[in-house]
């Protein structure tokens, strides 16, 4: 039973993967067809990330009392409502509308699987997650190549939205017959709710406070990315439909970048591996930002994306090695964190877009991932003043 619980977690998170990426491609079409600037848009993905935020919590309060098999069918169908709510009659009210059941529906499943796995007898949840972020990878490298694909064949892009309700409402039908089957252990909701019995002052300490802070700069700098990439390269006067596939490729190298940081984990630790990964971005990232040349650009970009695939794995890792007891919890605030750090930068990047100049989207990147390097720096201190060797496998 447990195979086939996965086998559904990972096709989620394939079309979570997939839901994620199709709308930045979209985002000049979108301001145009509905003549909204891209400020407007921006502060649409903050209020989008704002009641992400909150529906965390509340789930979170909800799957305390009841149980998390309860959250995870909550999320898909405010997931499949919202994509549905997409492939309607597109305004600025359904627009918003769209993007906070989309956004809180993503973030929801994310944390409702992964709280269900860590709630169940294995210890091979590293492993587990890490085949999450590579499902998700892939889908993520398929939407835009969706999207490309559609506007180059000159077709309607909500026709990708109304397909994907599709899938989420066949996958929400097969985690109910799961679900069903499952049978219920004595105790076992006991075990799924412990997650969310904690104290504030057992969660935070040092090594975690620079963790949700990390977490909050990466949120920003792959919603800068995903979100933005296309806005960007209409400096370069390319056709979203063409700079869709940088996006694409963006996602591939960042897979490409997950199996190797796999393989890596094997001789060295987190903290090492986040220094370089991030040393190496921010150097690609400055020369990304002074040539001009695109081919330069998009090998840069690749770089970029291995160099800083594994962050956000890596860094909850080191929270969960720190407060294990607590893992759950630090889990859910890892999210929240990487939420919270797009909240900030997302009407940032739509404001600088607008009224100031498309290619300053790469500089505060460039200046978010300078800051996660020196806070890097500041946690490899840390742990070798601790000889700690955080490992995940």
């Amino acid at each position: 039973m447990m195979n086939k619980v996965l086998v559904l977690f990972n096709l989620t998170f394939l079309f979570i993967g997939i839901t994620a990426s199709v709308i930045g491609p979209l985002v000049p079409i979108i301001a145009q067809d509905l003549e909204i600037g891209f400020d407007v848009i921006g502060m649409f993905f903050l209020v989008g990330s704002l009641s992400s935020l909150a529906a965390v919590f509340v789930l979170g309060w909800i799957s305390d009392r009841y149980n998390v098999k309860i959250t995870i069918i909550i999320a898909t169908v405010i997931l499949f409502t919202g994509l549905l709510l997409f492939g309607s009659i597109l305004n600025p009210i359904t627009l918003i509308s769209a993007i906070i059941l989309l956004r809180s529906g993503r973030v929801l499943i994310d944390s409702s699987l992964r709280t269900y796995i860590i709630n169940q007898k294995t210890n091979d949840h590293s492993r587990i997650f890490i085949r999450f972020a590579i499902f998700w990878c892939i889908g993520a490298i398929s939407g835009p190549l969706i999207v490309s694909t559609l506007l180059y064949l000159d077709l309607d892009y909500r026709y990708i939205f109304l397909i994907l309700s599709v899938f989420f409402i066949i996958i929400l039908v097969f985690l109910l017959i799961i679900f069903r089957a499952k049978k219920t252990v004595k105790g076992t909701r006991h075990a799924e709710n412990k997650v969310y019995s904690f104290k504030m002052g057992k969660i935070f300490n040092t090594v975690t406070v620079i963790d949700f802070i990390l977490l909050a700069l990466m949120g920003g700098i792959l919603g800068g990315v995903s979100e933005w990439l296309t806005t960007y390269f209409l400096t370069f006067d390319l056709e979203v439909y063409f700079s869709s596939l940088f996006l694409s490729l963006y996602w591939v190298f960042t897979l490409a970048g997950l199996v190797i940081i796999n393989r890596l984990l094997r001789v060295t630790n987190e903290i090492t591996l986040l220094l370089f990964g991030f040393v190496i971005a921010t150097v690609s990232l400055i020369f990304f930002n002074i040539i001009d040349v695109i081919l330069v650009k998009v090998v840069l970009l690749a770089v970029q994306a291995m160099a800083l695939s594994g962050g956000l794995s890596l860094v909850m890792a080191i929270s969960a090695y720190e407060n294990k007891k607590n893992s759950g919890v630090i889990m859910s605030f890892n999210l929240a964190a990487a939420v919270i750090g797009s909240i900030v930068f997302q009407p940032i990047f739509g404001y600088v877009a607008e009224h100031f100049y498309k290619d300053y989207i790469m500089y505060i990147i460039l200046a978010a991932s300078f800051l996660a390097t020196c806070l890097i720096i500041l946690l490899l201190k840390m742990a070798n003043r601790k000889n700690i060797r955080l490992r995940i496998f």
